[in-house]
């Protein structure tokens, strides 16, 4: 691969990566029941879209590209299917990730729906322990019976660490305060 293409790539996630963590810093919306909303930036939705329609550009003019109807090109041509099948599930998952993957909190609870997954809700009294996770980039709230998972790239996540400050206990929190101020430090953006 050219050297210049890698540092373009890097620079490209590297910038990505950035903008989405300062989204976090940003104010959550507020929904009509008073809860305040965090969601995935309109990045991801925007890049699935743009990506699902290269996907189908593509598809479309290599099966009308192909017109022979060898063993090896059905071979090729079922391989072609699987990848292109492949890729548009990721562009569409990123668009749903946007659309679904939502977390509410106000002062009682915090509840949390997901893609896959049946919404969970967990009162804020309940909190036994939080981590946030350096591979995952995510805090990961727990009562014992279930876990609840935040992404740091959820727009308005700086918004439900002040609402976790308030509500739980040092010892609740641990040290997840500090690996958040860590991470962003990192990112070089300033907590």
């Amino acid at each position: 691969m050219n050297p210049i293409s890698v540092v373009i790539i890097v620079v490209a996630v590297s910038l990505m990566l950035r903008y989405v963590a300062k989204g976090s810093k940003q104010d959550p919306l507020i929904n009509e029941d008073g809860k305040k909303v965090l969601r995935l930036p309109l990045l991801y939705e925007v890049i699935g879209c743009l990506l699902l329609i290269c996907f189908l550009m593509i598809g479309i003019f290599l099966f009308s590209a192909k017109g022979t109807s060898d063993t090896s090109d059905i071979a090729d041509l079922a391989f072609g299917i699987g990848v292109f099948g492949f890729f548009c599930f990721l562009s569409i998952l990123l668009i749903l990730s946007r659309r679904k993957s939502i977390v509410l909190f106000d002062d009682e609870k915090i509840e949390a729906r997901y893609i896959f997954a049946k919404p969970r809700l967990m009162l804020w009294k309940d909190v036994m322990q939080v981590e946030f996770s350096p591979s995952s980039k995510g805090l990961k709230f727990s009562d014992g019976k279930q876990k609840i998972g935040v992404g740091y790239s959820m727009v308005g996540f700086q918004s439900l660490l002040d609402e976790m400050k308030s509500k739980l206990a040092p010892q609740v929190i641990s040290d997840s305060l500090e690996k958040v101020q860590r991470f962003y430090k990192r990112m070089g953006l300033s907590q």
